[in-house]
């Protein structure tokens, strides 16, 4: 049995907006089945403005992330 994992780094390189696909280190937008690590020290802290489902969710050290008002943010692990 093989298991595929799939992984995303936050770079915060263009806006805050977490649904902006240039703001991730893969280019596209984390789903449900998307390993995320979210580090400090990047130009924008992300915010989440929408519903959404990840794989699982790293915040090491000094890093951040808002949930606006409204949305919801689901870790399956």
């Amino acid at each position: 049995e093989f298991k595929l994992k799939y992984g995303t780094t936050w770079l915060g390189t263009v806006s805050n907006a977490w649904e902006n696909a240039l703001n991730w280190s893969c280019g596209t937008l984390p789903d449900s089945k998307t390993d995320i690590i979210i580090n400090g020290g990047t130009p924008f802290t992300p915010q989440l403005g929408s519903d959404i489902t990840i794989r699982s969710l790293r915040l090491p050290g000094s890093s951040n992330l808002i949930i606006k008002s409204g949305f919801h943010l689901t870790v399956k692990q």
